[in-house]
């Protein structure tokens, strides 16, 4: 199954998207303006890749409290459980046209959304960071933490 990690900032959202039992990839980061846009950007990745589940970043402290963004990400996890659809595909509906997302057409389905805990994301980042200065041209830190995200859900 296709998954996308998000890792959720106030002014970025960082995308990768990966497999179960596979690797996660960096995809991209999307400005954080407004949820409207977040939802429609992050619904045309779940159509044009075939998403099938979310794995949201959730920080916490090392003592495993909530931070101070905490409630923020799953105030927005809750918001893209009730904004998103599932990708659907053509094939496995038995629709030749163009596929209409939206609750009217597909009731209450809705795509999972995992939390997972994002503790030690942005040292890990860092450290890549460092550790292949040659390799990171062109790589958005956002996106790369979604990556490591997923990753950790993955493993």
């Amino acid at each position: 199954m296709k998954l996308l990690g998000i890792d959720y900032g106030t002014k970025n959202i960082g995308l990768a998207i990966g497999e179960t039992g596979g690797m996660a990839l960096p995809f991209g980061v999307i400005e954080n303006i407004s949820r409207s846009d977040v939802v429609e950007e992050i619904q045309k990745m779940i159509d044009s890749e075939g998403v099938g589940m979310i794995v949201l970043g959730l920080p916490q402290t090392a003592s495993g409290i909530p931070s101070k963004i905490t409630k923020e990400v799953l105030d927005f996890g809750e918001f893209l459980s009730k904004n998103l659809s599932p990708h659907l595909s053509r094939k496995s509906q038995g629709l030749s046209g163009r596929i209409e997302h939206g609750k009217e057409r597909w009731g209450d389905k809705s795509l999972p959304i995992k939390f997972q805990n994002e503790q030690f994301t942005s040292k890990e980042v860092e450290k890549l960071f460092r550790d292949y200065k040659k390799e990171k041209r062109g790589l958005k830190k956002d996106a790369v933490e979604a990556m490591v995200i997923l990753q950790s859900y993955i493993d």
